[in-house]
Parts: C-alpha cells; structure tokens; sequence
C-alpha cells in the first residue's frame, strides 16, 4: 500500500512543476484531469512497474491532459518536457546533496525506513513546489510569459541540457558511494547550462521587447496613414457640399423656385441622406476598442460606399480582439474586406455585411457580400494562385490560410448559397 503513495507523491511532483510552469486557463479542469490521470496511472502500475515507462506514460499523460484544455499542441510539449527536466534537476540535486550530508549508510536506510522515505519525498514536493513557483513569479515580474520557449535558441540548448542530465542520471544511477568531487562537478555542469538556458532567456526576452516596439510603430504608422485617408475623404465631402451649394446659386439668380425645388429634393435631399447613412455606419466602429483596426475598416466602408456598394455594420458592443497579434488581424480582416469589395462589384445587388460578435468566450467577425455564383469550390478558393478572376490572381485567402494557421485558437468557415458569399472567423481564448 505504501508503494502507492510513492507513486502519488512522484506523480504529484511532476505536476506541481507543470502548474507553475504552463500557462493553465482552466485550472479547475486542470485538477480534476490530474486526478484522472492519477487514478489511471495507479491502475497500470502493476502492469509497467518500469520506472522508465511510468515516466513515460505520466509524461505523455498530462501531455494529453493539456492539449484536451488548450489545443495548442508545440507550447504544450516544450512545457512538459522543460517540467520534466527541472523535475530530474531538482530531484539529482536533493539526492546528492542528502547523500553526501548523511552519508551512504543513512542514505540507504531512508529506502528500508517506508515512513520516513514519505516524509522526505513530501519534503522533496515542497521544496520543488516553492522553487518552481519562485521561477514563474520572476518570470511574470519582467513581463514575459512562458512562451519564451518558442526561442528556437533557446529549445535546442534546453534539449542539449536535458541530454546532458538524462547522461548524468543513467551513468550514475546505480552509484552509492559518491565523493565531494563528483557533487561538485555535477553542481558546476549543472550551474553552468542553467546559467547558459538564463543568458538565451534574457537575450529572448531584449528581442521580444525590440519586436514589440517594432509592432507598435508600425501600427501607429498604419493608423496614422488610416487617419490621413479619412481626412483627404472629409477634404472630398466638404468639396462635394461647395459644389452643391453652388449649383444652388443659378437657381436662385434666375428666382426659379421651382427648378430650385426640384432639384433639392433630387440631388440635395438624397446627398444629404447619403453621408447621414455613412456617418451612422462609422459611428458603430466606435465600439471597436483597437484604433489600427477601426481605421482600418472605416477605409474599407468609405472604400465599398464610393464604389456603390451598399454597405451594413453590426457591432452591437464593445469589443477587443487581442487574442490575435494586431497586425496579423487587420491583413486577415483587410483581405476578406478587399475581396469581398471585389466581388461585390460583380453583382446587381452590391452588398456588404459586417459583424462583430461576443458568443460566449469566442469572438466572432462575420463578413457577407453578394457573389455572381450561386456554388463555388471553397477548397479551390484557399489555393494559391487559385482565383475566379483568372490564373495567379488568387493570392489573398491563401495567404489568409497561411496567417490563420499559426493560431490554434483561430477557425475560419466558408459558406456560399443563394449568391451570398460568407466568411465566418472565430476566434477563442488561448
């Protein structure tokens, strides 16, 4: 029975890691898919009494485990790969370091003494708990998430560093008697590929942050030209308003009241309504919280209603989307926008639709603009060079396929029927 608890409390230690080293939403289902994999783990464990296998099979496990409440498959296996090599750190450090403080005999009678083993592998979890949790909370201090370990520098010298401790593990597994010197090594090898895995965390973390600028300059340089086209449309209003005050003029010279009145009711009156209907329509982008992404759109409506196109927004609340790196929302949106203007134009109905919704913890942006074919091949459509118009022409939805699949918490759906072509993006928490 006391077996068990070793199980338990090995088990537990490798989840303790994995909670402070991943990036867990849900931390209640977190805790009740452990405790699953605990009792399942449990269950085999007369089966593979192999240590080596029950690593395995705990390590792929909570593998599952994460990738079942957060789909992102790469993140989620450096995680408990970098969690299990912390494990086997901490877990060579404790042994040798206990073992050259008490020595070979009283170090082997901790495996004799049930109880007293129990109470160093509790001591052992804590221990690890705090440490792991001490890592993460510097980590969050300096505003950088656990992502880092998409570095590719810094995966291959955390592989090589984990290839250096499973050689030191295997080589020395079966070793009782161990000196001052062969602790000292070790601590030193170790020390030096922790503070080698410490220098590629830093320089990762210098490169995110000149990313980051370069981000933010280049959306205030796309919101600055957004404000300057905006501005050179108003330029186009005010100049259409001179123009119809001054075909005004003629009337009233030659006192035609009548001609005046006519041409008032069907020239003035339905340019009047025209820029009410555009200014109610970009009045609704005030909703949307990111300025990139309302200049963006606002171009495109002003865009679609000088070309004819009648143009409908819905964006009944606020709304956010930073699931999604900003520049890469506004290509995908100005794509399905750009190409729905476009075939638009084809057709005797000329429509556009725009919606942005809230649907539980997903968001929504649904765009549908009238098409000529009533059916059309979607599986072609997102072919590069593929495109209704004629060869190499169809370059947008390819490389909107392109930018969709680096998110595994973005889909795209794509409908077509009765002459109405639909693209409905959702977007999920990460």
């Amino acid at each position: 029975m006391i077996v068990y608890f070793y199980l338990i409390l090995s088990i537990l230690a490798y989840i303790l890691v994995l909670y402070n080293f991943t990036e867990i939403l849900n931390k209640k289902r977190f805790i009740q898919g452990a405790i699953l994999c605990i009792i399942f783990i449990s269950l085999i464990y007369d089966i593979f009494q192999s240590v080596f296998i029950l690593g395995i099979i705990v390590f792929i496990s909570f593998l599952v485990l994460l990738i079942a409440l957060n789909h992102n498959v790469f993140t989620n296996c450096i995680s408990c790969v970098l969690s299990m090599i912390y494990l086997l750190i901490c877990n060579q450090i404790f042994g040798r370091v206990t073992l050259l403080l008490i020595g070979a005999k009283r170090y082997a009678m901790i495996g004799n003494k049930p109880y007293v083993r129990l109470i160093v592998m509790i001591i052992f979890d804590i221990v690890l708990f705090l440490t792991s949790m001490v890592i993460r909370r510097y980590i969050s201090r300096n505003g950088t998430e656990l992502s880092i370990v998409k570095n590719r520098n810094f995966k291959f010298w955390a592989i090589l560093f984990g290839l250096f401790l499973f050689v030191g593990i295997y080589t020395s597994i079966h070793t009782t008697e161990v000196g001052i010197f062969d602790v000292v090594m070790y601590i030193i090898g170790s020390l030096f590929f922790i503070i080698l895995l410490y220098l590629m965390y830093t320089s990762s973390i210098k490169e995110e942050k000149v990313a980051r600028k370069q981000l933010e300059l280049l959306q205030l340089q796309t919101y600055t030209e957004n404000l300057e086209y905006i501005y050179n449309d108003m330029r186009k209003v005010r100049h259409d308003y001179m123009n119809v005050l001054a075909s005004m003029v003629g009337y009233m010279e030659e006192r035609d009241m009548d001609g005046l009145i006519d041409f008032f009711d069907h020239n003035v009156l339905a340019f009047t309504h025209e820029m009410k209907s555009l200014d109610f329509q970009l009045v609704r982008l005030s909703n949307i919280k990111q300025r990139e992404l309302k200049g963006l759109i606002a171009i495109k409506i002003v865009k679609a209603r000088e070309a004819g196109i009648n143009v409908s927004i819905d964006i009944a609340e606020q709304i956010e989307i930073t699931e999604l790196n900003p520049i890469d929302i506004c290509r995908m949106i100005g794509i399905l926008l750009d190409n729905a203007i476009e075939a638009a134009l084809e057709t005797k109905q000329k429509t556009l639709q725009l919606g942005l919704l809230i649907k539980k913890n997903s968001k929504l942006i649904i765009i549908i603009n009238s098409c000529k074919e009533e059916r059309l091949n979607i599986f072609q459509l997102y072919q590069k060079g593929y495109s209704t118009k004629g060869d190499n022409r169809g370059l947008g939805l390819s490389n909107l396929k392109e930018i969709i699949s680096k998110y595994s918490n973005c889909d795209m759906e794509t409908v077509v029927e009765n002459y109405e072509f639909k693209q409905i993006m959702e977007i999920r928490p990460c």
